[in-house]
């Protein structure tokens, strides 16, 4: 479960809900909306992964979930960068590669989803100037062979991509 009006969390998981073959439901920030509740209901879930932080879908809802019989639990992180990376290091384990994609507007990311769900590849959300010290670490630490990088230099810089190409040499 994702919220229906920021795109950063749900880019993210794409890749996760199709290799699992799950939905994702876009809900309110404040309260489980009708519709939400009626393909949770009619579709048979039991399990609900809610992705982003509470001022993306608030605690209410989780307990609302919780309080309706839902097995719920929350990926999240400061920022949709954090969270974005908590994505990865939860459900992609030792990935060989990803695809990056500006944090910022959606375009470049939402058509790398399909090729990082059938290559089983993380999304990984890139500020366009600077890489946060979370999206360093985290691309440090894996043994990626390559990063494939979506967008010209308006959505990732120059020196994002050089950055990024001197973490993964």
């Amino acid at each position: 479960m994702v919220s229906g009006t920021s795109f950063a969390d749900a880019l993210g998981i794409v890749p996760v809900a199709a290799q699992a073959g799950s939905p994702i439901l876009l809900n309110d920030v404040d309260s489980l909306n009708l519709q939400t509740r009626n393909a949770l209901k009619d579709w048979g879930i039991r399990d609900i992964t809610i992705v982003g932080g509470e001022s993306v879908i608030s605690q209410d809802v989780m307990i609302e979930l919780i309080n309706l019989g839902y097995r719920v639990d929350r990926v999240s992180g400061l920022t949709r960068y954090h969270t974005n990376i908590s994505i990865a290091e939860r459900y992609f384990e030792q990935p060989t590669a990803f695809v990056g994609a500006s944090g910022e507007d959606f375009p470049d990311a939402l058509v790398s989803a399909v090729y990082a769900a059938i290559h089983h590849q993380p999304i990984v959300l890139l500020h366009p100037e600077q890489l946060s010290t979370t999206t360093i670490n985290y691309i440090q630490s894996q043994d990626f062979e390559e990063g494939l990088l979506m967008g010209g230099p308006l959505a990732i810089s120059p020196e994002v991509e050089e950055t990024i190409r001197l973490l993964i040499q």
